[in-house]
Parts: structure tokens; C-alpha cells; sequence
């Protein structure tokens, strides 16, 4: 039997993530394990824009290795779980830094992104 389709349609996402003012932040170890934080958050245009602390492991990861993923969500109740999952190469933030100078900024863009809302699941109810 086929899974219903509960994903977002890409402005139910834009919007979903625009929302959004923190994410998990996936990054990884030197080793390969991944590791995850929570990041500050915004939404540019169609790029998700993430904070790192300067210096931190989370700093070190994305400088060696710059493929994350970046994770929101929200459960208000079961009908109502929203989230978006969000993988690329994390990319220096231009223009000016808006957490000051001891945060690095990055975006990533919205080209590989998982989403599902389960209020389109009781709306078939």
C-alpha cells in the first residue's frame, strides 16, 4: 500500500521554515559521527541560513566538512506535526554578520529538502 503523500508544497515550506528561529544542526565529526546542536535560524529568499558558535566543534566540522543537514519541527498535538529536513553544503553567509563576531554564519540552499504536515493526514479523516 502506498504511503499517503503528507509532504509540503514548496510554499507551505517557504513558509514553515521562514517560522522557524531554530533548527538541529547535523554536522560531522572528523571520525564520520554525526552530531547535532541546536543552531539559530533563518530563512533567506530559498537559502536556510544557520549559525555556528566561533571555535566551537560544530565550527571545526563544517570548515573540514561542509555537508549538514538542518532539521525543524513542530508538535503542537499529533495532527498537527509539522517538519522540514533540509541536507547541503553549508556556504559562508555574505553581507554582514547579524549575531555579531563571535558566530560564523552559513546558509545552505532549499535543493534537498524532506517535509511532511500531518494535518493533510486528518483532513482525509
Amino acid at each position: 500500500m502506498a504511503r499517503e503523500a503528507i509532504g509540503m508544497s514548496r510554499e507551505a515550506l517557504l513558509a514553515f521554515l521562514g517560522a522557524q528561529r531554530w533548527v538541529t544542526l547535523a554536522t560531522l565529526a572528523a571520525d564520520g559521527t554525526p552530531v547535532g546542536e541546536i543552531a539559530p535560524a533563518l530563512l533567506d529568499g530559498e537559502r536556510l541560513c544557520f549559525a555556528v558558535a566561533r571555535g566551537s566543534a560544530a565550527h571545526e566540522n563544517v570548515e573540514r566538512d561542509p555537508r549538514v543537514a538542518c532539521a525543524a519541527d513542530e508538535f503542537p498535538a499529533y495532527y498537527e506535526i509539522r517538519g522540514a529536513t533540509a541536507h547541503g553544503r553549508a556556504e559562508l553567509r555574505a553581507g554582514a554578520p547579524r549575531l555579531g563576531s563571535d558566530w560564523v554564519e552559513y546558509t545552505i540552499p532549499l535543493d534537498d529538502v524532506f517535509s511532511f504536515d500531518f494535518r493533510k493526514v486528518r483532513a482525509k479523516g
